[in-house]
């Protein structure tokens, strides 16, 4: 998910996409792909899109695109995407500011067979608050694209299906799209 105008970081975002932001000399995108290269990945691409395709093939890096004509929101450019995921039972999805140590494979083991709900909702540890809270990460079957509408959060969605949370109290997740967070990620270790 990297299609949002990053107006939390502002005004830092406001010539670059926030996915794009440098930390410790590389664009947070490098740290977010690091975590996935054993998946095939989608980006999701809205506001300054045409910098981020620049950067992927500056970094040679190979990923499929669900781009967005007009700003979809979070389930809208989940929909949006759901041509590219067609093949596949279940999925990730991974907010673009959100850098974190949760194994999706490990995570989505036993979820496909768990024929009670349609989505599972990740809660880690907040590196600002030291306290659990949702992740932006999510695993989603199929079944949740009738659910998705343009310009409507998943988590709203997720209210009203038959939705999983999952608490990984020894895992932490960090939100780069605050100007707070990204003094963390700069300041820390982490990535």
């Amino acid at each position: 998910m990297a299609g949002g105008k990053g107006v939390r970081l502002l005004p830092l975002t406001k010539y670059h996409p926030k996915i794009l932001t440098s930390i410790h000399g590389k664009a947070f995108l490098h740290y977010i792909l690091n975590l996935y290269k054993k998946h095939d990945v989608i980006l999701s691409i809205g506001h300054q899109k045409e910098a981020i395709k620049d950067w992927c093939k500056e970094n040679k890096v190979y990923v499929e695109y669900a781009e967005e004509s007009e700003e979809l929101g979070h389930s809208g450019a989940i929909l949006n995407a759901q041509p590219l995921l067609s093949n596949v039972k279940m999925f990730a999805v991974v907010n673009g500011d959100t850098y974190h140590n949760i194994d999706i494979d490990d995570v989505k083991k036993g979820f496909l067979s768990d024929k009670e709900h349609m989505a599972m909702q990740i809660y880690a540890t907040n590196k600002l608050t030291n306290k659990p809270d949702c992740s932006g990460v999510y695993i989603l079957k199929q079944e949740c694209f009738k659910y998705f509408r343009k310009g409507i959060h998943t988590d709203d969605i997720l209210r009203c299906i038959p939705t999983t949370k999952v608490y990984l109290n020894n895992n932490y997740y960090l939100d780069i799209g605050t100007h707070a967070g990204l003094k963390l990620a700069k300041a820390s270790k982490i990535l």
